[in-house]
């Protein structure tokens, strides 16, 4: 099964100028390509720039390989936290509070 994980991405370093209608559209190619193969749910950007996905993987070093592979993947910081469905995290919220109060 899958684990799904929240990207937050921040600048590390700038990229270089000369560089950057290159790396934009190679993103772009890359991130298209990752929605379309459900290896990403979703990618969004912040108004002020930047942005998250949410990515699918088997594993941790899965995440790291394909974070690798994104063509902006030296020039930023991501933050990465793992995600579990909402649904399954309040049943078994409510399963402890209810061995407590028992």
């Amino acid at each position: 099964m899958k684990m799904k994980f929240l990207l937050l991405a921040t600048e590390s370093s700038p990229a270089p100028p000369d560089s950057h209608l290159a790396l934009y559209q190679a993103s772009k190619d890359w991130v298209k390509e990752k929605l379309s193969d459900k290896t990403l749910d979703c990618a969004y950007g912040f108004v002020q720039g930047l942005g998250f996905a949410i990515a699918n993987a088997n594993s941790h070093e899965e995440l790291l390989e394909l974070l690798q592979a994104y063509p902006l993947y030296g020039f930023i910081t991501f933050d990465i936290k793992p995600l579990v469905n909402f649904v399954w995290a309040l049943e078994k919220a409510i399963e402890y509070i209810q061995k407590q109060t028992s």
